[in-house]
């Protein structure tokens, strides 16, 4: 890779503009994030933090680390090329980054979390991939493009590569960053359609209606993220000094800046699963690192203070939350049974439970308890009291702990 800044200059036409974390001008001297899409995922356990990084040497790469910043581990180090942009998938299995590994220009790859098994999905196109962010149901991804001419454009393809489809085609204006609404209805992005500066959009997931989020802003806005339950969008926002991390409704309602405390440069915001947290990157003059914050803004804590690298482009793996063990019984009903007294020695009993998916055990006077079925149909002496008890078995193994009970005499 022949750096960083070199790498988003071929991508964005040679533009160098102070946009989310793609370009930030420091000293006369443009240090250059990659654009990027955040994936969203529905409500979940915060797993690990994907990041990019060249903490092991010249070329960058994608790692993973602890919510805690723990254990780093390089994903991507078999590869001598560029490694960014990653994008876990919603269920926590699979990263989906950009690289340059096969050539010249950048493609979307995907390989397992572990960084198993790369698979590049645009190895058919001769332009800039990047910026890929899964569906929230993994069955497509959403990335950038320059395939369609001079300006980018979002695009969606399935999770494994075929049909790919330009969703803004219509504009000629750059159209990147695309993140999935937890629903899968919208993709938020970041555009200049509506004039000099950034705004995040909307558009429906075909393409249709886009609606700026950010006309009210004459700021440069950018990097959108949705909250998991889709009712936030955190993004950057640069408006003649520092970038900071923002977050406003999923319509563009009511704007706050969470790093307003914070004088140096705050961008590429994700939410973690549970939606308790935002991870970012903050550039202090020196070096990249991935923070986090509540989704308040308070209490930033820096996950990769250790590395002298840059360390960026943060996005949070989603874990299944554990089964919530089922302890609470079913409760048993006989429905239909013998009268208290009666002549008939066929009693005829049916019964159910309040969790369909139940199953029966039956005791019929001193008898021991066995698996039954409704109607339970059993002959009986004449002349003799009777009792029949029935409890439920849920599907989780809990029994009726207060059996169903039916007590009858038959008259000779």
């Amino acid at each position: 890779m022949k750096g960083l800044s070199a790498a988003i200059t071929s991508k964005q036409g040679g533009r160098a503009r102070l946009v989310g974390a793609a370009v930030i001008l420091v000293a006369a001297t443009i240090v250059a994030t990659a654009d990027r899409g955040e994936a969203a995922f529905p409500p979940g356990d915060n797993g690990l933090i994907a990041f990019a990084s060249n903490r092991d040497g010249g070329d960058y790469d994608v790692f993973t680390i602890g919510a805690d910043g723990s254990a780093p581990t390089n994903l991507t180090a078999a590869s001598a090329a560029g490694d960014f942009d990653p994008a876990f998938s919603p269920d926590g299995t699979k990263i989906a980054f950009t690289s340059d590994r096969d050539g010249g220009d950048s493609d979307i790859f995907v390989m397992g979390a572990d960084g198993s098994a790369p698979t590049n999905l645009t190895a058919a196109s001769a332009a800039g991939d990047f910026d890929p962010a899964f569906s929230p149901d993994g069955t497509k991804i959403a990335f950038t493009s320059t395939r369609d001419g001079g300006d980018s454009d979002i695009f969606v393809i399935g999770a494994d590569g075929s049909a790919p489809t330009n969703l803004t085609a219509a504009s000629a204006a750059f159209d990147y960053q695309p993140t999935f609404s937890p629903d899968g209805t919208k993709i938020a992005f970041a555009s200049t359609r509506d004039g000099g500066d950034y705004d995040v959009f909307t558009i429906g997931a075909d393409g249709s209606a886009p609606t700026n989020l950010t006309a009210a802003s004459a700021a440069e806005d950018s990097d959108p993220a949705f909250s998991p339950d889709g009712t936030k969008i955190a993004f950057t926002r640069v408006d003649g000094g520092d970038f900071d991390v923002f977050v406003m409704g999923a319509d563009g309602s009511a704007p706050t800046n969470l790093t307003a405390a914070s004088a140096v440069n705050d961008v590429q915001p994700t939410f973690a699963p549970d939606g308790t947290k935002i991870a970012f990157t903050r550039f202090d003059g020196g070096d990249f690192d991935v923070f986090t914050i509540g989704a308040d803004g308070s209490a930033p804590v820096n996950l990769t203070a250790a590395s002298a690298a840059n360390d960026y482009q943060p996005d949070w793996q989603r874990l299944e939350p554990p089964a919530i063990a089922d302890t609470d019984p079913p409760e048993t009903t006989i429905d239909k049974g013998p009268k208290r007294k009666t002549e008939k020695r066929k009693a005829k009993f049916k019964f159910s439970s309040d969790e369909p998916a139940s199953t029966f055990e039956c005791k019929l006077d001193k008898k021991s308890y066995k698996p039954c079925a409704p109607p339970f149909k059993k002959k009986v002496k004449a002349d003799k009291k009777h009792k029949f008890l029935v409890r439920a078995i849920d599907a989780a193994g809990n029994v009726d702990p207060t059996p169903a009970k039916r007590k009858w005499k038959v008259k000779d």
